[in-house]
């Protein structure tokens, strides 16, 4: 149990994870009654996830809500699209897992799991798939392993398989319960063996219109019917690390898609949709045109370096044509995309109203080609431009806590490295100032100028010259500054957010009267029995380093 101690960040990927298992709304099922007198973090429940105004980061919730309600508006379009359908069969209880890759299927193909219920409504197989009153499609019917099964749903897979689809499962030869089961089963051996054969143990035929088969791989058999992978990852891992959903309506497909690993995913990633494709980032709500990738008859293949847990979706407009595209690039001769063996880092090419630009973080030369067949030669002579933002930061820390409020840090810190308890086991909010200077050559039009946080324990909101940046609840903390920096002096406030763990921590510890935090959640009857009293400190505050880095462009005729 991890009461009080998540941050929006770890929530984040518990709620991308369920948005890749179908997730399409997420509702606070309810906050806990907790007066001014209760303290903080005060009552609650002894179970689920604490998010309450009670929270040390909830001053900054709002982009964590806006990143869920974007994604769940998002996952809302259309239908789910999966390939496969698996039933479940009739016994009971009868349990589905969470997703997972099936032995049968692999990485790259989507699959929904049905009941006796579902399956029985079905009345319409349209070119081979079978499809649901709601309008789901399945490219495949796969049936239990196991020799009981229902008469109505085998009439319903004999009805199915005559009109168009695929079915693959082994002969059925009994039925569940006991009530008629002689005539029963006597009608069920009919119908198999006139839909498997004798034995029907590895059949691959032709039944009615449709394909009864057993003892074959799914995924094969997808392959044989033209069904290529809905997603491909191609990186240097040796396994995707990439998880996702597929949606579509009349007019897009819709991909949502996390790295699933603390390292970033450098990958080329091709989706079986086309179109023109676009990258809508639902941290910010930005929507940028995909500029490099390719397209086929098996569908779109587009280079990404996706960072630790990031998400974010892919869309392609269905009904829009194709833009003008980079489809391939070489750096100093050597291939940079499509090929995979030279790592792309820091290069991006951008649609922006203003035209194309290429950025990169080092100097060299490029060869770009576009799909028109225009070929253009490159060269940026200038390497990016790295400022630490280095000490004496003041920090200011909120009064009631038996931390000095006013402190100057010679450099950036980890809360938890100091020797102070009080500050080492701080939990709340820290507002961090520094000002730095810029000298005026340094500003010019055709560079783009981010602010990296470098490390941050949990969450902040960045100010520039009295302008608000933004909140950063996510990893990497990286901000876009080039219409708020300026030539001279710049001030810079930084309010930083942790969880209340690190002062529950200490707080165990102490004798009931000295404790600053208060709670109900106890893990005995003892209510000194605290949770979190063998947990380890969390690193907290501003750990940076802080960075301003100038990414010089240049650009593109396309």
């Amino acid at each position: 149990r991890k009461h009080w101690q998540e941050s929006p960040f770890e929530l984040k990927i518990l709620a991308d994870r369920a948005f890749c298992e179908g997730m399409t709304r997420v509702v606070y099922h309810t906050m806990p009654h907790s007066p001014a007198e209760a303290g903080v973090p005060g009552w609650s429940y002894q179970a689920g996830t604490h998010i309450h105004p009670k929270m040390t980061w909830w001053p900054m919730i709002k982009p964590f809500n806006d990143y869920l309600a974007r994604c769940g508006a998002m996952l809302m379009q259309g239908n789910f699209v999966a390939d496969v359908a698996y039933y479940k069969g009739g016994q009971v209880p009868n349990f589905s897992t969470t997703k997972y890759i099936r032995p049968d299927l692999g990485f790259g193909y989507d699959y929904d799991d049905i009941n006796t219920e579902v399956l029985l409504q079905v009345t319409e197989v349209k070119n081979g798939r079978i499809v649901l009153p709601s309008g789901m499609e399945y490219q495949i019917l796969v049936l239990p392993e196991g020799e009981k099964m229902e008469l109505p749903v085998l009439q319903k897979i004999e009805e199915l398989l005559a009109k168009g689809a695929t079915v693959i499962g082994p002969k059925p030869s009994k039925i569940y319960g006991l009530a008629d089961y002689q005539a029963k089963e006597k009608q069920l051996s009919a119908i198999a063996e006139k839909i498997w054969g004798k034995s029907g143990r590895k059949i691959d035929k032709k039944y009615g219109q449709g394909r009864i088969i057993n003892g074959k791989n799914t995924r094969d058999i997808l392959e044989d019917k033209g069904i290529f992978p809905d997603l491909q990852v191609v990186n240097r891992m040796g396994n995707p690390g990439i998880d996702f959903i597929h949606r579509s309506t009349t007019t897009h497909d819709i991909y949502f898609i996390r790295n699933l690993d603390s390292v970033s995913n450098q990958a080329h990633i091709k989706f079986r949709a086309v179109g023109a494709p676009e990258f809508w980032l639902p941290e910010s709500g930005m929507m940028q045109p995909v500029s490099v990738f390719t397209q086929d008859h098996k569908g779109t293949t587009i280079p990404m370096h996706l960072h630790p847990f990031a998400s974010l979706f892919v869309v392609f407009d269905k009904q829009a044509a194709v833009p003008m595209h980079v489809t391939s690039i070489s750096r100093e001769s050597s291939p940079v995309f499509p090929s995979i063996s030279t790592v792309n880092d820091g290069v991006y090419i951008e649609v922006r109203t203003d035209g194309w630009t290429l950025t990169n973080s080092r100097s060299a030369d490029y060869r770009i080609e576009l799909g028109s067949g225009k070929n253009q030669q490159l060269k940026i002579d200038k390497t990016a431009v790295d400022i630490a933002i280095n000490g004496p930061w003041q920090v200011r820390f909120p009064a009631g806590w038996r931390v000095d409020t006013d402190q100057t840090f010679d450099s950036l810190s980890d809360w938890t490295s100091f020797a102070d308890p009080d500050l080492k086991h701080f939990s709340g909010i820290a507002t961090y100032r520094k000002s730095f200077t810029i000298e005026p050559a340094a500003i010019d039009s055709i560079s783009n100028w981010v602010l990296d946080l470098g490390s941050v324990g949990e969450v902040a909101t960045v100010y520039l010259n009295g302008v608000l940046l933004g909140q950063s609840i996510f990893k990497p903390h990286k901000l876009a500054i080039t219409d708020q920096l300026k030539s001279g002096e710049n001030f810079l406030v930084i309010e930083v957010a942790n969880t209340w763990k690190n002062r529950l921590i200490l707080d165990s510890q102490l004798p009931f009267n000295q404790q600053l935090t208060k709670s109900n959640l106890s893990n005995s009857k003892d209510p000194l029995d605290r949770p979190w009293k063998d947990a380890t400190p969390m690193s907290s505050g501003l750990i940076g380093p802080v960075r301003l880095i100038k990414y010089h462009q240049i650009r593109i005729d396309p």
